[in-house]
């Protein structure tokens, strides 16, 4: 995928509303997949959703941040998006810590705002606004 920094291992699928980019080693996709990256675009709004998992055993690399500041820099250069959200169970210390790393600042918390195992669980809520100025980012089918 052009604008997405070379990472080891690398495969990605994109769809017309959505992009996964996966870590691990092509080689041995089944057991070596390390993360996990998502991206939903959001339309008229140019706000993307982004979302993360990292295998057990590569925690704490900085594979899973990497991951996410290139689908974050790929979303707002190619994608022309203008913001991108995400949110994680306020308990997950880690994955919090990896979003302001990532730049993202928390923004709120939202009731029963994914249904985990069956249960419907609060979230923290956090916010990237693109650093892109006006003329890199053109506000391309926005409406008022």
């Amino acid at each position: 995928l052009t604008g997405i920094p070379t990472l080891i291992g690398r495969a990605a699928i994109m769809t017309a509303d959505s992009m996964n980019f996966t870590m691990g080693k092509p080689t041995d996709w089944n057991s070596t997949v390390r993360s996990t990256v998502a991206l939903g675009n959001g339309g008229v709004a140019q706000t993307g959703s982004i979302g993360y998992w990292c295998g057990v055993s590569f925690a704490r690399q900085g594979q899973t941040l990497a991951a996410v500041r290139a689908m974050s820099q790929f979303a707002f250069r190619n994608l022309a998006l203008h913001r991108l959200e995400a949110a994680c169970v306020p308990q997950n210390h880690p994955s919090r810590n990896l979003l302001l790393k990532a730049g993202f600042t928390e923004e709120g918390h939202a009731k029963a705002y994914l249904k985990i195992n069956g249960v419907w669980r609060d979230h923290v809520l956090f916010g990237l606004v693109s650093p892109l100025s006006a003329p890199d980012s053109p506000d391309i089918g926005v409406s008022v």
